[in-house]
């Protein structure tokens, strides 16, 4: 998935990782090709978005706003929660509730 904002890329992929009872999903994102650099490794974005929720556009959209405003993508602090994020927590910060 991929989407533009004020002249910046987001490109989302995810890895599954299989477990014996469950899958989980790690989301990642790089901002105009790149990630994040680690010594002289260069690694995704990961998103603390939980690992049983499908990222859809729109809620991927909601991380990207979120970075261009604060160019950083949140994390459970910002939003006050105990768990990973999730649509419905996103879209209830969005909305100011």
């Amino acid at each position: 998935m991929r989407i533009k904002l004020e002249g910046t890329v987001y490109e989302y992929s995810h890895r599954r990782e299989y477990e014996e009872d469950n899958v989980k999903i790690w989301h990642e994102v790089l901002v105009n090709g790149k990630g994040r650099k680690s010594g002289n490794v260069e690694y995704p974005y990961y998103l603390d978005h939980s690992p049983y929720e499908q990222m859809d556009e729109e809620t991927f959209q909601l991380y990207c706003l979120f970075y261009n405003e604060f160019s950083r993508f949140p994390n459970r602090e910002d939003l006050n929660t105990h768990g990973p994020l999730n649509s419905e927590i996103l879209d209830a910060f969005v909305n100011g509730e």
